[in-house]
């Protein structure tokens, strides 16, 4: 397709882990995890950072981000969502 021939020059990465999926991360000190009822952003930026706050979580986006735009043009979401069965990545 013609997309493939084009430059990718920043890319969008979330990723949804059951709110406990967020316990002993960084995620822990800003929200009560046990009482989350609805999908929360726990953290948004770029792969580099989420990597550095979040080393245990963020492996594919740091995988992600080596093998295509890089971890400075990789936007990371990460969402701690009670509504999932299990983590997943989009």
């Amino acid at each position: 397709s013609s997309a493939a021939l084009e430059e990718v020059v920043e890319a969008t990465l979330e990723q949804r882990k059951r709110p406990e999926g967020w316990k002993g991360t960084p995620a822990e000190n800003k929200f009560d995890l046990d009482r989350l009822t609805e999908p929360t952003t726990v953290f948004e930026g770029y792969a580099r950072e989420a990597a550095a706050q979040y080393p245990k979580n963020a492996n594919i986006a740091a995988a992600l981000a080596l093998a295509t735009v890089g971890l400075d043009r990789l936007n990371v979401k990460l969402v701690a969502d009670p509504l999932v069965l299990g983590p997943t990545s989009n």
